[in-house]
């Protein structure tokens, strides 16, 4: 028999919402307006906001002045102290300048962010403290999803909570299979590749990303424009769980097997890691190497064959995303 897992640890889970997401909402009331914050009888935004339930910031990405305009469907009010006499703000649009990564300018909006467009240079947005992408809420979506060549044929494929729409032509190729549709008849599911250092296809979509896989092969993924450091750890699959089992120096042999569906990080898995749908095996040597899984259900089974290692188990949190 082996040991058991010694260092077993709680994290706190961050949850995630399902559905047809605020656009399709919206779609299936006939109304226009992408609701990318808070909707009617949202909590009130804090710190200046007064009545006006929803916020965006707006900052700069180098050390260069960006120039950005966008346009709301309510109310619009500038944030006491944040906004510049060259910056110009009407009822429910609004004109500025960041000067770089060191300046933000803040806005309060009933309603939804209609438009966005950087004019002059780059920059980051927020709505409510949650990224956005400039190019998919002009395009009346919520996030956008970018999948990068290294090089080498790569399958892809992932499904979302709400819908799924190719940025342009140029995107959907005629190997790319678009399949699922939710209540307004969009697509929830991408089965795609890319190819070439080069390569790239990006969609918009609505929701949460609730499958992530590579098929075959390895690229680099972008949500709202911001690279995602282990793309597969986006999978949600239920109330989600992890476990990282870390070397201490000598080689170790671990075993174990899930109730759920079970997923290796691409990131710390080797080529002779073994995993099926609801079991692994593998290894782990320097204290530097650590290998991470993430299952749903219960880990019904955990072995340490040879050697020792330490091992965390716990609540998933939300993937980090990269600054």
């Amino acid at each position: 028999m082996g040991t058991e897992p010694s260092d077993i640890t709680r994290k706190a889970h961050d949850g995630r919402t399902t559905g047809i997401g605020k656009r399709g909402f919206l779609k299936l009331l006939g109304v226009g307006a992408l609701a990318v914050g808070g909707t009617a009888g949202a909590s009130t935004a804090q710190s200046g906001g007064g009545s006006l339930a929803n916020r965006v910031d707006i900052t700069g990405a180098n050390d260069e002045p960006a120039r950005y305009r966008l346009g709301t469907s309510g109310a619009l009010v500038p944030a006491p102290g944040t906004v510049e006499r060259w910056d110009s703000t009407t009822e429910t649009t609004a004109e500025g300048w960041v000067p770089g990564s060191q300046g933000s300018d803040t806005y309060y909006f009933a309603g939804g962010l209609v438009d966005f467009e950087f004019v002059e240079g780059a920059g980051r947005v927020t709505v409510n403290g949650r990224p956005v992408d400039p190019a998919a809420v002009r395009a009346g979506w919520e996030h956008s999803i970018t999948i990068r060549g290294r090089g080498e044929p790569t399958n892809y494929v992932f499904e979302v909570s709400g819908g799924i729409s190719p940025t342009d032509t140029e995107t959907k190729e005629r190997w790319d299979e678009f399949g699922g549709a939710n209540p307004v008849g969009e697509p929830t599911r991408v089965d795609g590749w890319v190819t070439a250092e080069g390569d790239v296809d990006t969609f918009f979509f609505d929701g949460e990303v609730e499958r992530f896989a590579f098929e075959r092969g390895d690229a680099t993924v972008e949500v709202d424009a911001r690279p995602v450091d282990d793309p597969e750890s986006l999978t949600n699959v239920g109330e989600k769980r992890y476990v990282e089992i870390r070397g201490t120096g000598e080689p170790a042999n671990y075993a174990f097997s899930v109730s759920g569906e079970l997923h290796a990080s691409t990131e710390s898995t080797e080529r002779w890691d073994a995993v099926s749908e609801r079991a692994a095996e593998g290894w782990v040597t320097a204290t530097t190497d650590s290998d991470v899984y993430y299952y749903t259900g219960e880990l019904v089974e955990f072995e340490i064959r040879q050697g020792t290692a330490d091992v965390t188990e716990g609540e998933y949190e939300d993937p980090v995303i990269d600054e």
